[in-house]
């Protein structure tokens, strides 16, 4: 009889223990996915904001160029 209980005692822990590591597993996964949306926006905006920023300069060098008068 002891041996039965030993068995649903360690049955019970292994469902417990699972029930951790599921919840850890999900956690990972979260943090991961967070991290990683975290670090695709990052990176977007280090890939746009540099372009966007060059694109500003030259239409305004562009801009400031154009009107001067030529001389005569």
């Amino acid at each position: 009889m002891s041996f039965i209980g030993n068995l649903l005692i360690i049955q019970n822990d292994l469902r417990e223990t699972q029930g951790v590591l599921s919840a850890l597993l999900a956690l990972l996964i979260f943090v991961t996915i967070n991290l990683w949306l975290h670090g695709l926006i990052v990176g977007m905006a280090a890939g746009v904001l540099p372009g966007i920023a060059t694109a500003l300069l030259i239409f305004v060098l562009m801009r400031c160029r154009l009107p001067v008068p030529a001389e005569h």
